[in-house]
């Protein structure tokens, strides 16, 4: 099981990429240089929905599996760190905003989510 594990973590993280090349190849003149942490923000979002989506499905394993219940005060935790993720990237996102470039940078945002929600959405409920 852990083989296929992987091999899906690792199409999800080649999906995501694609779908997130198509559009900064398409704007890569105004992105270049002039917006800063453009992609690391975007690889932000995509490792938080990762690890929230993946740690509520290990805490689900390790409450099922009564030999992994020695894991279960350290799967209490996976939640909490998960928002401090989402936060951390959150106050990375704003705080990356340009005046200049706003309307840009919201639809880019938009873009990420929509990414998010075709690779990282669909994996939440295939796993539950």
């Amino acid at each position: 099981h852990m083989y296929i594990c992987a091999l899906i973590f690792l199409v999800e993280v080649l999906l995501f990429r694609e779908l997130v090349k198509v559009r900064y190849n398409t704007f890569f003149y105004i992105i270049e240089e002039t917006i800063p942490l453009f992609r690391t923000t975007q690889w932000l979002w995509f490792i938080t929905s990762m690890f929230y989506t993946c740690s509520d499905f290990v805490v689900e394993v390790i409450k099922s599996n009564t030999s992994l219940h020695y894991l279960l005060d350290y799967a209490q935790l996976f939640p909490g760190f998960a928002f401090l993720l989402y936060s951390g990237t959150f106050v990375i996102t704003i705080a990356s905003m340009q005046k200049d470039h706003i309307r840009f940078q919201l639809n880019q945002l938009c873009w990420t989510i929509l990414v998010l929600c075709l690779t990282v959405g669909q994996l939440k409920y295939i796993m539950h």
